[in-house]
């Protein structure tokens, strides 16, 4: 498949289709269960009417099925150096990375079969300036890429906005509870300055801000906090320069 370079959008990147082989497997799944409660709960009624009710409920539930992988079948999304598309059945949505306002990234790790199956499951939620809201999970392919390049795409398109808002109004938000100002952090009230600040670490689903005596400063969860990318790099950046003019 040739995808050819979008005039707005720029260079054709790559292409990220839902995972296909995931919906078959959900779909046989589901009708192999049905199937199988359905001839057990009908163990002992007589044999033809069992059949006629067996066949009825799998009918039922193939239409449903087949309407949930219909549904999820085509959707894709097409990155490109400026945005991206996104195609839901019939209608795809054109997204330019200077329309994205967030970008809410969760990961998280799991096991399976005591260990013997590990995967990572994706969340990934973008809200543009137009309050259109925007979910990526593990129904596409290649979801870790797809994930990060949206994520540096965003946050180098917003870099600059974010520097003008701390510039002209002194904060700026990453969520609704995490701020950025010119001296520090801000949460709940309480400021946390450039030289209090102790780093930070990412675990268990959370970000853990510290003290320079190693002692939690705040602890919030990453589904809260906005563009956590570019929090990361603009706190890392700020640390740097009240470092270097003092």
């Amino acid at each position: 498949m040739i995808i050819e370079d979008d005039p707005i959008l720029g260079k054709f990147i790559d292409l990220y289709p839902s995972n296909r082989l995931r919906l078959l497997i959900i779909g046989g799944g589901v009708l192999a269960v049905v199937w199988f409660v359905t001839t057990v709960a009908l163990w002992q009624v007589e044999e033809d009417l069992a059949s006629a009710i067996t066949v009825a409920i799998i009918s039922i539930t193939t239409l449903g099925v087949g309407w949930y992988m219909a549904h999820w079948w085509n959707r894709e999304v097409i990155l490109f150096e400026r945005g991206f598309s996104y195609r839901q059945g019939s209608t795809t949505a054109f997204i330019q990375f200077a329309d994205v306002r967030t970008i809410r990234q969760r990961a998280e790790r799991r096991a399976y079969f005591g260990g013997l199956i590990r995967r990572t499951i994706f969340n990934v939620t973008l809200k543009t300036q137009y309050d259109e809201i925007i979910v990526l999970d593990n129904l596409y392919n290649k979801m870790d890429d797809l994930s990060e390049r949206l994520e540096i795409g965003v946050t180098n398109t917003l870099r600059p906005i974010v520097e003008a808002r701390i510039e002209a109004d002194g904060v700026a938000h990453f969520g609704n509870v995490l701020s950025l100002t010119a001296d520090g952090l801000r949460a709940n009230g309480d400021d946390l300055y450039w030289d209090e600040y102790g780093g930070f670490t990412v675990k268990e689903g959370a970000l853990h801000l510290k003290r320079r005596d190693e002692s939690t400063w705040l602890r919030v969860h990453l589904d809260e906090v906005e563009n956590i990318r570019l929090l990361l790099q603009s706190i890392r950046e700020k640390k740097a320069d009240g470092a270097n003019q003092t």
